[in-house]
């Protein structure tokens, strides 16, 4: 399930519902945008250091934006369909810093609030052909209970990926679930799982 509320900037932010929970995007003016694990009300796992979404074609518009984004840094390509290295020979862009973004077939993003090796991390790979799973993962040396993964407009270490996610949150803007209308994938998807089930 797909909602979006108002921050306390009087912002858009997107609450984002599946089997496991909640997690929200939310754009906070000048500090960037922002992951959020929403822990449970009763509490039950809020301690563990790891909490995993899964996101399948059920949600076709959803699991689509979660592609287009893993595609993209996968492919080297954050401007649509030109690659980070073509833009470059041409423009005089700072590039990203030397940490990996994707590894072994995942993107491991690590919050721009804080140093790599300190900073928590969101990961996102293809758990299998219908479904993504995303993780947010509390690094040890975090004291705090949040699993915050930041976004910074400037100053991102792995500029210029870090506009894929701002395209992301802008596509969710767009998103009506009055007015959402079923997509054959997820179709296909439905047909799949009530075969499974028969």
């Amino acid at each position: 399930m797909i909602e979006k509320y108002k921050n306390l900037i009087d912002k858009d932010g997107i609450k984002i519902t599946t089997e496991e929970g909640s997690f929200s995007i939310s754009f906070e003016g000048k500090s960037g945008l922002y992951w959020r694990y929403t822990p449970p009300k009763e509490k039950t796992s809020f301690n563990k250091n790891m909490h995993e979404f899964y996101i399948t074609k059920e949600n076709y518009f959803l699991y689509n934006l979660i592609d287009k984004v893993f595609i993209a840094i996968k492919e080297g390509m954050p401007y649509l369909n030109c690659s980070y290295d073509v833009i470059n020979r041409y423009m005089k862009f700072r590039p990203f810093g030397d940490e990996p973004l994707f590894i072994f077939d995942k993107i491991e993003w690590h919050s721009d609030d804080s140093s790599y090796d300190k900073a928590n991390v969101l990961s996102i790979f293809k758990y299998d052909e219908d479904t993504y799973k995303i993780e947010f993962m509390k690094n040890k040396g975090n004291d705090s209970s949040n699993f915050d993964i930041r976004f910074r407009m400037n100053g991102s270490r792995y500029w210029p990926f870090n506009l894929v996610f701002f395209n992301m949150y802008n596509d969710l803007l767009e998103y009506n679930r009055d007015y959402h209308q079923v997509h054959y994938e997820e179709y296909l998807y439905n047909e799949k799982v009530f075969k499974k089930t028969k």
